[in-house]
């Protein structure tokens, strides 16, 4: 299924199902908030069903109601690495890997084969809009994928204002 996201920022957007417009995601994140801001997804109704809270030390993770931390539930494949590990409510394990070009790749870590594309917005297109292609079999998790995808790009958007200031 492709997914697109209806603003250039996906921090502050709706997500929805690209073929039909439906609604499936809302995603906001006070970006005027001094500090660290949480970035809530909110399902079409308008439960929150996720959150994540940067924090000094420990960034926290909160998805239907479990807190964690971010290294707990999202770690790195390895200590220096930018790739990062998201289990799967039904316990597989699959890597998110960040490419040279703003986007992302997911890999299920037994078969290494891609089963989300995650694609930037607007690099080459003023038109296309930022979205994913997820494969069927990752649908019934798409909040958690949803959610890991905010956390690494707020990583990788953190990163390029590191390198540019």
């Amino acid at each position: 299924m492709n997914v697109s996201f209806t603003s250039i920022d996906p921090l502050n957007s709706k997500v929805v199902e690209a073929a039909t417009g439906r609604v499936l995601f809302e995603v906001s994140t006070p970006r005027w908030k001094l500090g660290h801001s949480t970035t809530t997804i909110k399902d079409p109704t308008g439960q929150i069903v996720a959150e994540y809270e940067p924090r000094l030390g420990h960034d926290m993770v909160t998805v239907h109601g479990y807190t964690t931390r971010k290294s707990e539930w999202l770690p790195k494949k390895s200590k220096w690495s930018t790739d990062r590990v998201l289990t799967a409510p039904n316990g597989r394990e699959f890597i998110w890997h960040a490419k040279w070009n703003n986007t992302f790749k997911v890999t299920d870590s037994e078969s290494k084969d891609p089963v989300v594309e995650a694609h930037n917005w607007g690099l080459f297109s003023k038109s296309r809009r930022g979205g994913m292609t997820v494969q069927p079999e990752l649908m019934p998790f798409l909040d958690v994928v949803l959610l890991s995808f905010l956390i690494c790009h707020r990583e990788q958007e953190a990163q390029g204002a590191a390198a540019a200031g």
